[in-house]
């Protein structure tokens, strides 16, 4: 059997070929200068090897004089494994999650659900950080966390990506629905049929340091229709758990005077937690007292009257999730950037104007 002896350029660009995969130029390679420099060629057998490249699909030419662009084709595309991080709250996107995961596996990727939660782990960052170095893996994918695990992440050179939770101004790419301005509608609308008393229910941690962005909007909205607000009254603290929720709910309503006239729950679950409980109470909803949920549910279709509530598409959380995975695996520069999907304001059947006996 013959064997066939490369070229020095077909030997340079096998050399630049197998650096490029192990990820050490990302977008660009260095100038022809520059690689005739470092790899003590001439420049004739750069250009040729540049050639091979170029030939291969590996790269392309951006124009005279400057830098040949690395384009790796899928052939070239890394095998990752993501491990997806949850919450572990019962309130889980679990479509979305199995969505996920399905397109990541079709795209040749090894996907996991992480043996532990953040609540497992006490939402403890000492314990995330033992439990993601005994875990290795080449991405993670967060779901909903809080604030300081995801300052954890965005300070470690662990690959991660958020999705939803507490990512407001930190430095992590991310994705998550653009609630404030269909948060700021909501309460527009309320207060056009006549709400005064509005009460907003976010779980602790969107409480935690400091009120998160939705919340601050909600209370500068409440400010901006000139209702004199105080956090105490419409963002009360609860205990964040099935009692403490009730609990909650009970002291909003024993003074019949002072009560809200309008509540906006944080999640789907609450939102049916607080029907129920309210129809136990024999407190009629719209009449009585408006509900709004802040997020989507495909159940809030079905229901007659209409739920109000904020609607996103999930979608465009899935394809955002998917583009980042896809520059990772390719070795591309991923950049922290925050994406805000579109989200609005539905306006159902469970809001109306408020009695005169209610204010």
């Amino acid at each position: 059997m013959s064997v066939r002896i490369l070229s020095p350029s077909e030997q340079l660009a096998r050399h630049l070929r197998e650096e490029m995969l192990k990820g050490r130029w990302i977008e660009e390679l260095p100038g022809t200068p520059s690689l005739a420099s470092e790899m003590q060629v001439d420049r004739k057998t750069i250009t040729a090897a540049l050639e091979i490249l170029e030939d291969e699909g590996l790269t392309e030419p951006q124009g005279l004089g400057r830098s040949r662009r690395i384009t790796l084709s899928s052939r070239h595309t890394r095998r990752l494994n993501i491990q997806i991080l949850l919450n572990g709250d019962n309130d889980q996107p679990i479509f979305l999650i199995y969505e996920i995961m399905q397109r990541l596996r079709q795209a040749g990727h090894n996907v996991t659900i992480a043996q532990r939660s953040l609540l497992d782990m006490g939402m403890d960052v000492s314990r995330l950080q033992r439990f993601v170095h005994r875990n290795a893996a080449d991405a993670w994918i967060v779901l909903a966390a809080p604030h300081s695990i995801l300052e954890w992440f965005a300070s470690q050179d662990q690959s991660a990506f958020a999705v939803f939770g507490r990512r407001h101004r930190i430095s992590i790419p991310s994705v998550g629905p653009d609630k404030e301005q269909a948060i700021r509608r909501a309460v527009r609308r309320l207060t056009e049929l006549g709400h005064r008393r509005i009460v907003y229910l976010s779980r602790d941690e969107r409480r935690e340091s400091g009120l998160g962005h939705i919340e601050r909007s909600y209370l500068e909205e409440l400010r901006r229709c000139g209702i004199s607000v105080s956090p105490e009254c419409h963002l009360p603290d609860w205990q964040d758990d099935r009692d403490g929720f009730e609990a909650c709910l009970r002291s909003l309503l024993k003074d019949n005077r002072a009560a809200p006239t309008a509540i906006i729950v944080d999640e789907r679950e609450f939102f049916f937690a607080a029907l129920l409980y309210l129809t136990q109470a024999n407190v009629a909803v719209p009449n009585d007292i408006s509900l709004v949920c802040s997020d989507a549910q495909a159940l809030f279709d079905w229901c007659h009257p209409r739920v109000a509530h904020i609607r996103w598409d999930k979608s465009a959380v899935v394809d955002r999730v998917l583009q980042w995975i896809r520059q990772l695996a390719r070795r591309r520069t991923v950049h922290n950037k925050a994406y805000y999907t579109a989200a609005e304001f539905i306006e159902g059947g469970t809001i109306g104007p408020v009695v005169e006996n209610s204010q």
